[in-house]
């Protein structure tokens, strides 16, 4: 009995413009920047969305998860990839995006996590209780010294 050959998913060639991406290769960029909740950040995901690799292959995953991986070490990959976040913009569907994201994963993301509370803060999208502070000084025609003084009398009430 002929033994069956494995297809194992390929990683396309170049284009003819060794700049260009293939096809394969711009939805895997897409799904890793713009992907869904599952898609989005998830290189083994937006592979098997990109690739469509065969499942009844025995080590299918493993094969995919190693294929993700070079892909997402490939230059002309990372510099696409980061086009799109670029042309995407960080606003705050991409924030909301990444706070999604965060949630979901169980690795130690506190830098990301501190980035997204800091463009909140910035962006007025949250209102912190407890810590506001309300000036209500009349500071027309007053000198520093005197605009000074009647800002800490304020803070003292």
């Amino acid at each position: 009995m002929k033994a069956k050959k494995i297809k194992k998913p390929k990683i396309a060639k170049w284009g003819k413009n060794e700049k260009e991406l293939n096809n394969e290769q711009e939805v895997f960029c897409e799904c890793y920047v713009n992907g869904g909740r599952e898609l989005m950040g998830n290189g083994v995901q937006s592979y098997i969305e990109a690739y469509q690799p065969d499942t009844t292959d025995k080590n299918w995953y493993k094969t995919a998860c190693a294929r993700a991986s070079q892909l997402l070490s490939n230059i002309k990959l990372i510099k696409r990839i980061n086009e799109l976040i670029k042309e995407w913009g960080l606003n705050d569907q991409h924030v909301d995006k990444q706070l999604s994201f965060l949630i979901s994963q169980y690795a130690d993301n506190t830098n990301k996590l501190w980035a997204i509370k800091e463009y909140n803060r910035l962006k007025a999208r949250v209102i912190e209780k407890g810590n506001e502070i309300n000036l209500n000084v009349d500071l027309s025609g007053k000198n520093p010294k005197e605009i000074m003084e009647r800002i800490k009398a304020s803070l003292d009430k």
